[in-house]
């Protein structure tokens, strides 16, 4: 159950709204654009500087220099290799995600038009503000479930590299960098400060969905999915970096 309500979350950064229990009618953005804006935040920059340190720490001197592959390269080519593999994570999440059974699931809970209300929901003037503000909150959301799963894989694997991961090495410095809680409070004096019907109407079932949404996710995908499912074959492009995997 833990991993359903894990990829519950990041699925809820794919679709309309994120932060605590929000969510529209599930609609898909694309993985790559996805991706992409995450890859520009300020945060994922700090993230890929960090990744540039750990290659130049366990890679191969000569192998680097041949290649001129210097902090800034390194950087890029972390960019370019997360885009890849975390559109791949996000590309394996969405083809567990059983849509039809999500809607189904609130419109029991919350009577036949639940989904086109959330819907229709979307187009009031707080409620795209509302969403506007919460989108970074999405988007890191789905950075931070990337860098996590490769961090584990390279853990089980044996890949000689240091966590990049906040969460996982503990850096104040990566932790301060990581905008969530700041977006967080924001997003709770919005609620708080915005009594419009609609927008309670919106953030009420929306907190339903959210809820609902780890019901729809494939129990058999669940149970056997791990940093495997997402990063095996990393070796390769690692390699290129003059990184040994074996």
């Amino acid at each position: 159950m833990f991993r359903r309500l894990a990829f519950a979350a990041l699925l809820v950064g794919l679709s309309a709204p994120a932060a605590p229990a929000q969510i529209l009618q599930f609609s898909v953005e694309p993985p790559a654009q996805v991706m992409r804006e995450s890859l520009d935040m300020p945060f994922a920059r700090v993230l890929m500087a960090e990744f540039a340190k750990s290659v130049e720490k366990h890679a191969d001197p000569a192998c680097l220099r041949s290649k001129n592959l210097d902090a800034t390269a390194l950087s890029e080519r972390g960019r370019d290799l997360f885009e890849r593999w975390g559109t791949k994570s996000m590309e394996a999440l969405i083809g567990a995600f059983d849509a039809k059974r999500y809607e189904e699931k609130i419109a029991e809970r919350a009577g036949p038009d639940a989904p086109r209300v959330l819907m229709q929901l979307r187009n009031d003037p707080v409620v795209q503000r509302y969403l506007a503000l919460e989108r970074p909150l999405r988007l890191v959301r789905v950075l931070n479930f990337v860098i996590e799963q490769f961090d584990r894989y390279v853990l089980i694997t044996g890949i000689k590299l240091d966590s990049i991961s906040p969460l996982s090495n503990g850096k104040d410095e990566l932790l301060r960098a990581d905008p969530s809680e700041m977006i967080e409070e924001a997003l709770e004096k919005f609620v708080s400060d915005n009594p419009s019907p609609e927008f309670r109407q919106f953030y009420r079932l929306s907190e339903l969905a959210s809820e609902l949404m780890p019901e729809a996710i494939d129990t058999d995908f669940a149970l056997r999915t791990g940093p495997a499912t997402f990063f095996r074959g990393v070796e390769s492009d690692l390699a290129e970096l003059c990184i040994v995997t074996r």
